[in-house]
């Protein structure tokens, strides 16, 4: 790198700082000068929930787990092995769609305890530290490296206060007796960042789609729209105009899909998977694949 770095101390003290109470706009330019501040973010999530183990909080899960070794092991711009462990998943009773009454996201517990338990602001030095090395290694060893969308993934299945909820078929919503016919026995989930409307969409069995033919596209139902916009698909959460999520393609096999939410959501009650036309549309015929209900 062309660009003079800051000492190790005044590195440390800028993270800490910035990670505790906050810097100023000129230490912040300082920092970014010569680092990429989400890349910062990222190391110090991922490395704070794997360090806590110990404090009793809960674990990461395994793919996180998996991934992070794999980071340490053969460094971060090493390809990724597909874990080849289904991750553990259990699946909710799915509510019929008349009836749901989505539960808002409880608060992140405070993380300083009378007994020492979780991270506090006295016990971050050590992985600060750690973050900061990492930090420093993505940044100068690769500084045009951009994360795999299963590292993305990864991270946020680490972040605290997260959505995930799992897809159901047509028959378990009770939409129909069977399901559609481009679920191959579908399994997978949503995992979805309400703070910052961030998320990911995980599939195993959705069948895949000639891009040339029709593409799948996802709706959010919001529980903070209005309702009664589109009144021939009945009442409540559904007469409304959903959110467009993006549209995407499919193979065989597992795919990870980023959510494109095209406006803000206040409180995601529905997502809903969708065959439409090449490029998707703005008002869909519900052609409805797989759902996933917010419990």
């Amino acid at each position: 790198m062309s660009q003079s770095l800051p000492t190790e101390d005044r590195l440390l003290d800028l993270l800490a700082l910035r990670a505790v109470e906050g810097i100023s706009t000129d230490a912040e330019t300082e920092l970014g000068s010569w680092a990429d501040s989400i890349a910062l973010d990222e190391a110090a999530a991922v490395l704070a929930i794997g360090l806590s183990h110990d404090a009793g909080i809960e674990p990461m899960p395994a793919r996180v787990a998996n991934t992070m070794q794999q980071i340490i092991d053969r460094g971060w711009d090493a390809p990724l092995d597909e874990d080849p462990a289904a991750p553990d998943r259990t699946t909710a009773p799915v509510s019929p769609i008349g009836k749901i009454e989505p539960k808002p996201v409880p608060p992140a517990a405070d993380d300083r305890s009378d007994d020492g338990a979780g991270l506090s602001v006295l016990g971050i030095g050590g992985w600060l530290a750690a973050a900061a090395c990492l930090a420093f290694t993505v940044v100068t060893l690769s500084p045009e490296r951009s994360p795999t969308i299963d590292e993305r993934l990864a991270v946020l299945e680490a972040k605290p206060g997260i959505v995930r909820t799992s897809w159901a078929g047509l028959d378990d919503a009770g939409f129909s007796d069977s399901p559609h016919a481009y679920d191959r026995e579908l399994s997978g989930e949503v995992i979805w960042d309400p703070d910052t409307n961030e998320g990911y969409m995980v599939f195993e069995g959705l069948g895949a789609n000639d891009p040339g033919e029709f593409q799948y596209q996802l709706w959010i139902f919001d529980a903070e729209r209005r309702t009664g916009d589109l009144p021939r698909f009945g009442e409540g959460i559904l007469s409304q105009r959903p959110v467009d999520g993006g549209v995407f393609d499919a193979q065989d096999g597992r795919i990870v899909v980023p959510i494109d939410a095209k406006l803000p959501v206040g409180q995601a009650a529905i997502f809903a998977i969708t065959v439409e036309p090449p490029g998707g549309v703005v008002v869909s015929d519900r052609d409805i694949v797989t759902l996933a209900l917010v419990q």
